[in-house]
């Protein structure tokens, strides 16, 4: 699975954001918009109601979540290729810089408002057009949640990341791998 299609790219940045997605499907719970004349539903489903913009929240939350886990269990599940490392380092602060830097600003919003909600859209297109064709793809907030770890490691001279949920110690470290992009790669064990 190492050749991820750029739909498939699109669905693992959309994941790194799905904590978002759930605080704004609960800021627009209730909220229409007129765009252009045209005003936006909100439906009651089971007693509650939920805006447009709600479900399209809680739906990308979801798609992109199960696209995620499945991605990480068809890897997991390889028999991998044992490396030995040369070096590594625990770049857990990756996630912390990415919610800080590229989260934790849209929490602030007001999503009621349609200028905001737009100015959002016009954000996330363009962070996730350059997310999608760098590494940094896969420091995902919802990754470090299901406990994995990011390090920086050398193999053979060459600096690839790391996803796993074992904790690397020691000097001599080798893990079983399989690579899901070109410089990524995730811990089979």
């Amino acid at each position: 699975m190492s050749n991820i299609p750029g739909w498939g790219k699109s669905l693992l940045f959309a994941s790194s954001y799905a904590p978002l997605y759930l605080v704004i499907a609960f800021q627009t719970q209730t909220v229409s918009y007129d765009f252009l004349g045209i005003i936006t539903p909100v439906y009651r489903l089971g007693g509650v109601q939920l805006s447009l913009i709600a479900i399209a929240s809680l739906l990308l939350s979801t798609i992109s979540v199960v696209f995620l886990l499945a991605m990480i269990y068809l890897n997991r599940d390889d028999e991998g290729e044992l490396l030995e490392l040369d070096h590594y380092e625990n770049r857990g602060d990756l996630v912390s810089e990415y919610v800080i830097v590229y989260i934790f600003p849209f929490v602030v919003l007001d999503y009621s408002q349609l200028s905001n909600m737009l100015s959002f859209i016009v954000l996330f297109v363009t962070v996730g057009a350059l997310q999608t064709r760098s590494n940094r793809l896969y420091i995902n907030p919802v990754l470090a949640a299901l406990r994995y770890e990011v390090y920086k490691i050398r193999v053979d001279g060459e600096e690839l990341l790391l996803l796993s949920k074992e904790h690397l110690k020691g000097e001599e470290v080798s893990v079983k791998t399989t690579a899901i992009s070109e410089d990524v790669c995730l811990s089979t064990r």
